[in-house]
């Protein structure tokens, strides 16, 4: 069975131009990170949780930053 696979997600109606693009780029990135990669690959996915959620927004915070 093969590994190499591409998937392509697409959040419809997100645009560029709209204020939450970057966040919502960023966090979706994070989601399926820690998620579905993490699921496919035998790790422990990490899912977005009430308890979890203000260290995911501190984590994709940190990680948008760093994209400028």
């Amino acid at each position: 069975m093969s590994t190499n696979f591409t998937t392509t997600f697409t959040h419809r109606g997100l645009r560029p131009e709209l204020e939450c693009h970057t966040v919502c780029t960023t966090a979706w990135g994070y989601h399926l990170n820690a998620g579905l990669e993490a699921l496919l690959t035998g790790g422990a996915p990490a899912p977005i949780t009430p308890d979890t959620y203000r260290d995911v927004a501190d984590t994709v915070g940190a990680q948008r930053n760093r994209a400028g």
